[in-house]
């Protein structure tokens, strides 16, 4: 398919208060022009407005700031770098609730509606210490409906290619008539959406076809400079000799050919890969109906693994061990624990919902982390939701001080990904949906 490159419109510019109409006008306007929807542009838009509003009030009227709208094809993403300051982020968690009545935090009841009105916030702090605010919306795109079975299918021949964008929503199509909801990713419900996605080179396919152009089935995959790959399925719709595994090494020679150090899938069909990969571990998805199916996390190395310094909470050591042990992965393990440095008072999480599950990660660590944690699993079990996950960033150590706060909130850690983060990410998973 034809790729575009992520196209951004910058303003520099500073916080004073008659730059907010030209600020608005910009991200408004540019959201539309990047093929966003009115409801949605102006949610990005109202979102970006609390944000700069909150950041004038904390910060000298002349600091300067650069605002980046991104056209991610899917996605508009705002950026706001500048100097950071006394922020309280605290605002940004999903169970913020402000007393509009108190003074001291009036001003934090816009954060509060920012979060509400995008879909992912984050935070970067860049190595010139200058802090990067992101608001991320994503477009809206119509659901698509199943085909029916294949009809005549050659079954000798099997071609793989890199397909057209006709192809990849009529491959989106298939997999909802032949697989279940938990075995595909939520994207692919949204033929459009995904095409889009592969067009943004934030995701690549290969689809399978036969002779008279049939689709036999496909494989879909998801490169992060520097960070292990993601990839889906294959995906197969008739019963064909080698197409599976025609699929599965097409997308491994694509992504060896990168600086990926290795490839995961997190939704695998147990027992078909064990030529290719190692079992990570899995996960439960708790059902509606009281069923629990299984996940199982698979892995393979693309690149020498040349081994870096792991920093872990004592109490997450054993796991670590254990789990690089059997992975023959060079770490040099050590322990970090809290010795009485300052540290923050509020920490902040993200949540990522899909479908019946959710996952959180920390933005920033404080002493109130388990009350945090716990005030998130309060909201999640109002609203039904069990299959709750916690992924831990090795990479960044001040993250190890929150292991404590999530074993006391019955968070258990299931599996290891290599290199999934800033370094390897622990995945823990709360025990929501075992039976008490």
């Amino acid at each position: 398919m034809e790729s575009k490159t992520k196209r951004v419109l910058a303003l520099e510019t500073d916080f004073s208060d008659d730059v907010m109409p030209v600020f608005l006008s910009m991200v408004e306007k540019t959201a539309l022009a990047f093929g966003m929807d009115e409801k949605y542009a102006m949610h990005l838009t109202l979102a970006a407005e609390e944000v700069f509003s909150y950041l004038s009030t904390v910060s000298d009227t002349h600091d300067p700031v650069r605002i980046e709208c991104v056209n991610g094809g899917y996605y508009v993403q705002v950026n706001l770098l500048f100097s950071p300051r006394q922020l309280n982020l605290q605002a940004f968690n999903l169970t913020a609730d402000i007393d509009p009545n108190d003074e001291t935090r009036i001003h934090d009841i816009g954060l509060l509606i920012a979060a509400r009105l995008v879909d992912h916030i984050q935070f970067v702090m860049n190595p010139g210490r200058n802090m990067c605010l992101c608001l991320y919306k994503e477009k809206s795109y119509p659901m698509g409906t199943a085909l029916g079975p294949l009809q005549n299918t050659n079954t000798q021949i099997v071609k793989i290619e890199t397909p057209s964008a006709e192809d990849l929503k009529m491959f989106c199509q298939r997999v909802l008539s032949a697989y279940s909801l938990d075995d595909y990713p939520a994207f692919i419900a949204y033929p459009g959406k995904f095409v889009d996605m592969v067009n943004s080179r934030d995701y690549e396919a290969a689809l399978a076809y036969d002779e008279q152009k049939n689709i036999l089935g496909g494989i879909v995959w998801q490169q992060v400079k520097g960070k292990t790959a993601n990839f889906y399925g294959p995906f197969l719709f008739a019963e064909i000799l080698d197409c599976e595994a025609k699929l599965l090494e097409f997308c491994l020679e694509k992504v060896g050919r990168s600086d990926s150090p290795g490839i995961m899938n997190r939704l695998a069909f147990a027992g078909r890969f064990d030529k290719y990969f190692e079992i990570l571990g899995s996960t439960r998805d708790y059902q509606a109906d009281g069923s629990v199916h299984q996940h199982t996390f698979i892995y393979r190395q693309l690149i020498e693994d040349l081994g870096t310094r792991v920093l872990a909470h004592p109490q997450l050591m054993d796991f670590l061990k254990t789990e690089y042990d059997r992975l023959y992965l060079p770490r040099n393990l050590q322990a970090s624990t809290w010795m009485g440095e300052k540290s923050e008072e509020h920490s902040v999480f993200t949540a990522d919902f899909s479908r019946s599950q959710v996952t959180l990660r920390a933005l920033l660590g404080g002493r109130d982390a388990e009350d945090n944690l716990a005030n998130h699993l309060r909201l999640f079990a109002h609203e039904g939701i069990k299959n709750i996950f916690f992924e831990l960033d090795l990479g960044e150590s001040w993250q190890s001080e929150l292991v404590p706060a999530l074993q006391n909130n019955q968070f258990i850690p299931c599996l290891l990904m290599p290199y999934a983060g800033k370094g390897d990410v622990v995945l823990f998973q709360h025990q929501a949906g075992e039976v008490r």
